[in-house]
């Protein structure tokens, strides 16, 4: 078998699916079943990138030597690839992968919305495009992308956070409220979001029962009374002596 070392070379992968991966290291092309399968980790390594090289120009090869390509900091060249695997087949992973080379912000866009449409994306890719949305400050976009959600994304954090932002933007405090009662599992310590809407929450509350905009003493007092829960502060904490 000619193509055994890229299998050995790529048995850390087997965990996910390794279809193609086991197909064309046993025969050196990928069949059709495999090119209808998308690997859920990638190799890079340079004896990996030689036997695909060496292989059929398919959507998957061009994908894969995309992001070996986008790996090793040739962007330019992941780009071209990409764009090759989307013109021989468009998938989700092609049009992702095409969305973090794209040259603006709008072509990122049109590509991460093609994605997801295609209905075989990962929830965790709605994650990625909300971030992207909150990255390029979008909200009008990230609030009809959240609305549109099915439930299996809407549990993924990211998401919720971002639904607790839309909620804020459009003054739904208790919508906001019972978002902000979920314990977060993945915000990474120093991450302020979730504190700043708890804030956001609290000078609405106290919008309402003044009837008008509050003054900042009165909203440090409000806080004072109310302060961030817990499980929403994130914030680095100074080390004790």
């Amino acid at each position: 078998m000619a193509f055994i070392q890229p299998a050995i070379d790529i048995l850390y992968v087997a965990n996910g699916n390794s279809l193609p991966y086991q197909n064309f290291a046993t025969t050196g092309q990928f069949s059709l079943a495999s090119l209808a399968a998308i690997p859920s980790d990638f190799a890079v390594s340079d004896l990996w990138v030689a036997a695909l090289k060496a292989t059929a120009e398919t959507s998957l090869s061009t994908l894969l030597l995309g992001i070996a390509a986008l790996d090793r900091g040739e962007t330019d060249a992941a780009r071209d690839l990409f764009e090759r695997s989307v013109a021989l087949k468009p998938t989700w992973l092609g049009l992702r992968q095409r969305a973090l080379t794209a040259p603006s912000p709008d072509a990122a866009e049109a590509d991460y919305l093609a994605a997801w449409v295609t209905g075989a994306a990962p929830p965790a890719l709605a994650a990625e495009i909300v971030a992207f949305y909150i990255q390029h400050q979008r909200h009008a976009p990230l609030q009809r992308f959240v609305a549109a959600l099915p439930d299996s994304a809407l549990s993924d954090e990211r998401v919720h956070i971002a639904r607790a932002r839309v909620a804020s933007e459009q003054g739904d405090l208790d919508l906001l409220e019972r978002l902000l009662a979920r314990h977060f599992a993945t915000v990474r310590e120093g991450e302020t979001l979730l504190d700043e809407l708890w804030v956001a929450l609290q000078r609405g509350r106290l919008q309402q029962a003044l009837g008008r905009a509050p003054t900042a003493a009165e909203l440090g007092e409000r806080l004072r009374l109310h302060p961030v829960p817990a499980h929403l502060n994130f914030r680095m904490r100074a080390a004790e002596d």
